[in-house]
């Protein structure tokens, strides 16, 4: 994600109004990330025909920053983690018995 941001951040105004009034990025969010959260979110910026190219694309940014910086992660790790334990436990418990 953040060669996407770094992307979003250099390209001109016109690409990015091109592929924002296509709404490309909630797309490629949805169809090739399979983040179907943030691409509703994106989604609805993309809706917002009255934003200028600068304000969509900090909204995009903003959001996707905010799904998938360290906290957000963070959250996931753990989740992770208590999955992996439990299935631990569990598989122990099939060997012993």
């Amino acid at each position: 994600m953040n060669l996407f941001v770094q992307m979003a951040q250099g390209v001109d105004d016109e690409t990015w109004a091109h592929h924002l009034h296509n709404s490309d990025y909630s797309r490629w969010l949805r169809e090739s990330v399979k983040d179907h959260a943030t691409a509703g979110e994106v989604g609805a910026i993309e809706k917002a025909k009255d934003l200028a190219s600068a304000e969509s694309r900090s909204r995009i940014i903003e959001a996707i920053q905010r799904h998938y910086t360290t906290p957000a992660l963070e959250s996931t790790l753990q989740s992770v983690e208590i999955a992996l334990s439990t299935m631990k436990r569990f598989s122990g418990e099939i060997l012993t018995v």
